[in-house]
C-alpha cells in the first residue's frame, strides 16, 4: 500500500493524476481508513474551488437520466407530455427563485416576538402543579414509606394490601370513617 499526502488526494479531485495512479488511489479508499480521512480533508479544502453546480445542467443530466431509465415509448403520449410540461415548469420556478431577492432570517422584523399563545393545560406550571400534587397526596397517604419496606413484611401484613392501607390513611387524614 502507498500512502498519499493530503496534496496527492487534492490533485486526485482536480483530476490532475493519471489513469493508473487513479485506480490505486481508488484502491487505497477501499482499503484504507487512513486514506480515507485524508480524501475527506481534501474534499473540504478544495471545496470552495470548485465550480458551482448548474441547475440547467444539473436538469439536463436528470432529464436524460429519465429519459434512460423510462423511455417515451414505454409512456402513454399524455404522461410523456405530462413529464415535459411539469420539467418546463420545474425549471421555470428554479429560474425565478434564483432572480427573486428572498430576504434573510436577519433582515426580519425581530422585534415583534413571534409567540403561540397556550391553552392553560399546555403550560409547564400546570403540569409541576400536578405533580407537586400528586407527591403530597402520595407522600401523605404513606406511599412512599409502604415502599420502603420489604416486600416480605407487606405480604405479611395484616392488611393484606398496600390499597387497602392507603384508604386507611386518606380516611384517616380526612376524618371520615370507611
Amino acid at each position: 500500500m502507498i500512502s498519499y499526502t493530503q496534496e496527492d488526494w487534492a490533485a486526485y479531485i482536480a483530476g490532475l493524476v493519471s489513469e493508473e495512479q487513479r485506480q490505486q488511489m481508488e484502491a487505497e479508499l477501499e482499503q484504507s481508513d487512513e486514506a480515507l480521512a485524508l480524501y475527506l480533508l481534501a474534499m473540504e479544502e478544495s471545496a470552495s474551488m470548485l465550480p458551482p453546480i448548474e441547475i440547467e445542467a444539473a436538469q439536463s443530466i436528470t432529464d436524460s437520466l429519465m429519459d434512460t431509465l423510462y423511455p417515451p415509448s414505454t409512456v402513454g403520449a399524455n404522461v410523456a407530455a405530462l413529464h415535459h410540461q411539469q420539467k418546463a415548469v420545474q425549471s421555470e420556478q428554479l429560474k425565478q427563485e434564483q432572480q427573486a431577492d428572498i430576504p434573510s432570517h436577519e433582515s426580519l422584523d425581530s422585534s415583534t416576538p413571534r409567540t403561540r399563545h397556550r391553552k392553560w393545560n399546555e403550560h409547564p406550571l400546570f403540569h409541576y402543579t400536578i405533580a407537586a400534587a400528586i407527591t403530597i397526596i402520595f407522600m401523605a397517604s404513606g406511599f412512599f414509606e409502604a415502599l420502603s419496606i420489604e416486600p416480605k413484611t407487606l405480604i405479611e401484613r395484616p392488611s393484606g394490601s398496600i390499597t387497602h392501607g392507603m384508604v386507611e390513611t386518606f380516611t384517616k387524614w380526612f376524618g371520615a370513617k370507611p
